[in-house]
């Protein structure tokens, strides 16, 4: 039961950090398109990985990087106005290899 919750919390926070990084105003995000490919959650969800993905060269890939990295405390906060979760996960974002 704890497990279909768990896969449910996931599914909605990762479309959430979609939106909401769908959504950021940095020049930097503007060079590459940003794609949320997997979120790992602990049971706990004190600590979430989020795995992206970006459509364009080196530079915007770290960059995008960069810019994901600085807006975390952002996004959690978003993630606490729109989720009744007590207290959103530490974001660690990780770029997703498994694409190119």
């Amino acid at each position: 039961m704890l497990e279909i919750r768990l896969i449910r919390i996931r599914q909605f926070l990762r479309e959430q950090i979609s939106r909401i990084v769908m959504a950021l105003k940095d020049p930097r995000m503007e060079t590459g398109l940003v794609t949320i490919t997997g979120l790992e959650v602990t049971p706990d969800l004190r600590h979430a990985r989020v795995s992206y993905s970006v459509l364009g060269s080196a530079d915007a890939r770290r960059a995008c990087g960069e810019a994901l990295t600085r807006a975390a405390p952002f996004i959690r906060r978003e993630l606490l106005r729109v989720t009744e979760l007590r207290r959103a996960p530490e974001l660690e974002f990780h770029f997703d290899e498994s694409t190119e």
